[in-house]
């Protein structure tokens, strides 16, 4: 029965029989990105990349054809939070036939800060499908580093 939910299975030997049980199967999933699953459908959890220097923390997360306006950020606890929507809508008519698809799919990150950051001093730009989030480090915050003498 989970075959019909999970694809994968049907390609592992023994289905969920071989490799041991359910913990096995979830880690499998996990690796794998979760891309087959009817339930976490590809692309509805935005890829991130984030950068550290000196003064600030760079997050970036990949969000191709997904409206700026569907896109909800905040920061909190030191965890920068991403939600929003992905809306996809194709049309073609032809002579014979006429189809109409859509998807719809909601997507939520948390994404721990390396560094404390300033919540007033936090700039967001989207371009080409990649949102960039600039927040600057707490430099009270980055604490002092001590010599040990020998």
């Amino acid at each position: 029965m989970l075959e019909k939910f999970y694809p994968a299975l049907k390609r592992r030997p023994g289905g969920l029989a071989r490799g041991g049980g359910l913990f096995e199967l979830m880690d499998e999933m996990m690796r794998s990105g979760l891309g087959e699953s009817p339930f976490f459908p590809e692309g509805i959890f935005p890829a991130v990349d984030v950068n550290e220097t000196d003064k600030e923390v760079v997050v970036a997360f990949e969000l191709p054809g997904i409206d700026p306006k569907d896109v909800e950020l905040s920061l909190e606890n030191n965890m920068l939070v991403i939600q929003g929507e992905k809306k996809r809508e194709s049309e073609e008519k032809k002579d014979n036939y006429h189809r109409l698809e859509r998807s719809y799919g909601s997507f939520c990150r948390s994404i721990p800060l390396p560094a404390k950051c300033l919540e007033d001093k936090v700039k967001a730009e989207y371009k080409k499908g990649v949102l960039t989030v600039r927040l600057a480090k707490d430099q009270k915050a980055a604490g002092k580093r001590i010599e040990i003498k020998s």
